[in-house]
């Protein structure tokens, strides 16, 4: 049975419920004002904000007469960003229209104010139109980990940091949904009013459109249970509309303050506000009437969009909210109101299938049904591949069947049609594909979609990706790496920089040496991302016990917990296509040198510990791994490896028999016998330090001895890694002459120290010799080749030599045993031959 349970694993995006994350992370539900009050303290933004103050904007009356249909585009950036379905866009936009509208079913629970509830005219569906006149399905996706930052400037908001781009923000709203990593914030605006349309990383106020936590997005499988009805969204769009939040204060005005832009007094201050002092945010999902901490006996309207309870808790703005928001739409964000974004072009392709994403090799395989995900590694050794292709219905039309294929190298695409399909216009669907073989060394495979309902497609631009699987040799245990190479890494090793940040690195000191493993937490602010130091396949030896992986390490952690930086080691049996976690430290049992809130830059001797992790051969599971060290930054402090090790090993050899002396007379035969114990063990049989040619087993007989051959045997006993035990030494002695001219007793009676029949080939008689260790009484009979016997006589010998002659006359010529037995029965047999 198995004891590591390897698990296919993503690389920053885990699948668990909504109660476990929870549990696992402080969330925060919103950083806005903290991010924008980071950068707000220069005298420049002091003076434009006074300036802001003393605005005196003339108040005019609403030019509009109806809804205001926004086009939204949602810019999703993950590990598999397909987890983002049609579907869960379609539930934010109806949600978004629902609670702005303030026609939301579930407006009850604010009944107490429903004086001054407000109705909104905003209202939002998807683009579909690019800005380049192109059709669009209002949704743009890349692979990647971004994360929600802490600050007014958000790298997701940017392809070159390994987001998306904004579409023009004064035609498009936009949204973008990835992981929060580290901060635990559910959503973020870059202003309290209208966003730029670009930003630097000093930004007062940065572009426009909000950053949201894809787990309260919207109302996915994976979503968290306090947040999983997209208010997320509608409460951060609020900030992006002016709207501050309703726990400002509890001073009448204090959530009314003039936002980023001048807006007019009307829609300022204690006139405006309407809705009741708060000093607090309220969280949970209260019910009936909560009485207010402020001074003024009020109570708390909790139901507000801009509170900070649960989804399930909010259901409105108030009138004034939606004046201000209503202005900010009219005066700051005109080209909402012409934009054709949200009209499709005259010409949409009826047909157009895309290949939109890898799956297999290195991408992810989402399954709402079953709110799994599954990634996918990249192959390290050769063999057969099962190919997946997810693919994009970009056309009009809903796809019955498409045709896709895979081509390997300059080979010849495989080729398989799908039928059976129903995949509507921005649906998606994972084709899995005819295996092919991959080889050592460089396979690139090109996917071509093609076909689609068995037609013409309109969009041959997009029907093609590719990707390139190198599989290098694997390299035989034991793998060491002291980091002295000439070369970083060396062939036997690979970075995976999945964020394209700080990464592993060589850089002295060493443990032992010049250089050591390193990579720096303390200066990567992009939390909870991962870097992996990974092995090429790795054959273990032959047979052996147990896989032992070694490796020094210091680290100095950062004396924060929310800091504590982990390192993990995985190991895979697959050929890196799943991988179990075998080493997981962090915080205090990482830290081998105590804590410093300064970079730790140079371990001395002391910081250094061995780790070592030793698993038996079952439950390793396979003759061939792979080893991971993987880092977990939480921006704390750094880490150093050094002397890393992937080795066989194997139990101690043990010999429980050890080979005996022996004297034997020279044309006899001797023989030498060793019993041990081990793991594929190997025997060498040496005579005086000599190997003897052909002397592998565990047993060594010499058919017939010759003088040459006497001296002092050995067995050297090998097991499979390599590890030699040699055996005590035997001693053979090989006579010549006396009694060897005779013949000796093949079975020994114990009480008797040597029996000689002397000669062994008798014509008339032969003496027979008995050196006896106590006087006794033996009976002797002859018996011939059938068995008979023929003759027989007794002998009374004493202690020592006792000689007696045998007669054999009237014996025919032939083989004979001369067997002998005292009073306790025991026997000795001497063979002779008549002639």
């Amino acid at each position: 049975m198995r004891k590591i349970t390897f698990l296919v694993l993503a690389l920053s995006l885990g699948l668990l419920t909504a109660q476990a994350q929870q549990s696992g992370r402080h969330q925060r539900r919103c950083a806005t004002t903290e991010a924008l009050s980071k950068n707000r303290q220069t005298a420049e933004y002091q003076a434009a904000r006074a300036r802001v103050l003393a605005s005196n904007i003339t108040a005019r009356t609403s030019a509009l007469n109806g809804p205001v249909t926004i086009p939204v585009v949602v810019h999703v950036v993950l590990p598999n960003p397909y987890m983002i379905t049609e579907a869960h866009i379609d539930y934010l936009l109806n949600q978004l229209n629902e609670s702005f509208s303030g026609l939301n079913a579930d407006s009850t629970n604010g009944v107490p104010f429903y004086g001054v509830r407000g109705h909104s005219l905003l209202r939002f569906t998807r683009a579909r139109r690019t800005p380049s006149g192109g059709a669009t399905t209002g949704i743009e996706r890349r692979v990647g980990t971004g994360v929600i930052a802490e600050d007014t400037y958000q790298p997701v908001k940017h392809a070159s940091e390994g987001g998306l781009d904004p579409w023009d923000v004064t035609k498009y709203y936009n949204i973008w949904v990835t992981d929060p990593g580290a901060s635990g914030i559910l959503g973020i605006a870059p202003s309290i009013g209208v966003g730029n349309q670009t930003e630097t990383l000093n930004s007062d106020v940065g572009i426009d459109g909000v950053v949201i936590d894809y787990r309260c997005f919207s109302n996915a499988c994976y979503a968290y249970t306090e947040y999983n009805m997209a208010r997320t969204v509608v409460h951060e769009i609020g900030h992006n509309f002016g709207l501050y939040h309703s726990f400002s204060g509890c001073n009448a005005g204090d959530d009314f303050m003039q936002p980023d832009q001048a807006i007019p007094a009307s829609l300022t201050g204690a006139a405006a506000d309407d809705t009741p002092g708060l000093d607090d945010f309220t969280s949970g999902c209260p019910t009936g009437i909560v009485a207010s901490a402020c001074t003024a006996p009020t109570s708390v309207m909790y139901q507000n969009y801009m509170d900070y309870t649960n989804d399930a808790c909010y259901s409105m703005f108030t009138k004034s909210q939606v004046a201000r928001m209503h202005w900010i739409l009219e005066n700051l964000r005109p080209g909402y109101l012409t934009t054709t974004g949200a009209t499709p072009p005259a010409t949409v392709p009826t047909l157009d299938a895309a290949a939109g994403m890898i799956v297999n090799p290195g991408g992810s395989e989402f399954n709402g049904a079953g709110c799994t995900l599954t990634t996918y590694g990249k192959p390290s050794c050769p063999g057969a591949f099962q190919p997946k292709l997810l693919i994009v219905n970009n056309g009009s039309s809903t796809l019955t069947s498409i045709t896709a294929s895979v081509q390997l190298n300059s080979g010849t695409p495989v080729t398989q049609t799908f039928t059976g399909l129903n995949i509507p216009t921005g649906g998606t669907y994972v084709a899995t594909l005819p295996a092919v073989t991959l080889a050592l060394g460089a396979n690139q495979l090109n996917f071509t979609t093609s076909a689609p309902n068995g037609g013409t497609d309109a969009v041959a631009a997009n029907n093609n990706i590719s990707t390139t699987v190198t599989i290098n040799a694997p390299t035989a245990a034991p793998l060491t790496d002291g980091l002295e190479g000439a070369t970083f890494p060396t062939a036997n090793w690979v970075i995976n920089n999945y964020n394209g940040d700080t990464t592993w690195a060589r850089r002295s000191p060493g443990r032992t040496g010049t250089y050591s493993l390193f990579i720096n937490n303390y200066d990567n602010e992009n939390a909870e991302t991962y870097d992996d130091f990974s092995s090429i396949p790795v054959n273990l030896a032959a047979g052996a016990d147990s896989l032992v992986i070694g490796f020094d390490l210091a680290h100095k952690r950062y004396p924060s917990a929310a800091n504590y930086d982990s390192l993990f080691v995985l190991l895979s049996n697959d050929c890196g296509m799943s991988y179990g976690f075998v080493y997981r430290k962090g915080g205090i049992s990482l830290t081998t040198a105590g804590s410093s809130n300064a970079p730790y830059l140079t371990p001395v001797a002391t910081d250094w510990r061995y780790e070592r992790i030793s698993l038996p051969a079952a439950t390793v599971g396979s003759s061939k791994v792979m080893v991971t060290f993987r880092n977990m930054n939480r921006f704390g402090n750094n880490i150093f490896l050094d002397n890393i090790s992937i080795t066989s090993a194997c139990r101690t050899t043990t010999i429980g028999t050890q080979p005996a002396a022996q004297t034997v007379c020279a044309g006899t035969g001797a023989s030498f016998s060793v019993g041990a114990t081990g793991t594929g063990v190997t025997y060498q049989w040496k005579k005086d330090g000599a190997n003897i040619t052909g002397a592998t087993s565990a047993t060594y007989a010499i058919a017939s001895a010759a003088t040459s051959q006497a001296g002092l045997y050995t067995v050297e006993v090998t097991n499979a890694c390599g590890v030699t035990t040699t055996s005590a030494g035997a001693q053979l002695t090989v006579n010549t002459g006396g009694s060897c001219s005779a013949t000796a007793v093949s079975n020994l009676n114990p009480e008797l120290s040597s029996v000689v029949l002397m000669p062994n080939a008798v014509r008339a008689a032969a003496t027979l010799r008995v050196q006896a260790l106590r006087a006794q009484r033996i009976d002797w009979t002859i018996v011939d080749a059938q068995g008979r016997v023929v003759r027989g006589f007794a002998q009374a010998v004493s202690a020592g030599q006792n000689d007696i002659r045998v007669d054999v006359r009237g014996l025919s010529g032939g083989t004979y045993q001369l067997i002998g037995t005292n009073s306790k029965g025991k026997t000795t047999v001497v063979k002779f031959v008549r002639l």
